[in-house]
């Protein structure tokens, strides 16, 4: 099944897609089961981003590091869901929380430098 983003779908359509289909694969997983999931999906992006900064096997891993975000971005929808709560009203609150912090930190290259 090819997904189209419909220009009528908000956040909580999407949602509900995602859930439903994630559901319908995987069975109604305890929360704590999504959460492991998620964790594991993350681990998977910290691993594509090694191969990506270390350009393994001489190629660009650009597309494996976009297809593992996307993963852990579906796992993010299926854990919002279980816990009842909406993706939207969470992405609102973190990007408001996130935009009036400031952090005093140096900033270093991928080199650390």
């Amino acid at each position: 099944m090819r997904w189209r983003r419909h220009p009528d779908d908000g956040m909580a359509a999407m949602q509900r897609r995602v859930a439903a289909h994630h559901n319908k694969q995987f069975g109604d997983k305890p929360l704590t089961n999504r959460a492991l999931k998620v964790a594991e999906e993350a681990g998977e992006v910290a691993g594509a981003v090694i191969r990506h900064v270390e350009r393994r096997d001489g190629r660009d891993w650009t597309p494996e590091l976009r297809s593992e975000i996307g993963d852990l971005l579906i796992t993010v929808i299926a854990l919002c869901d279980k816990a009842g709560t909406s993706l939207g009203e969470v992405l609102d609150a973190s990007i408001e929380h996130f935009l009036g912090r400031e952090w005093d930190v140096q900033k270093i290259d991928e080199d650390g430098q």
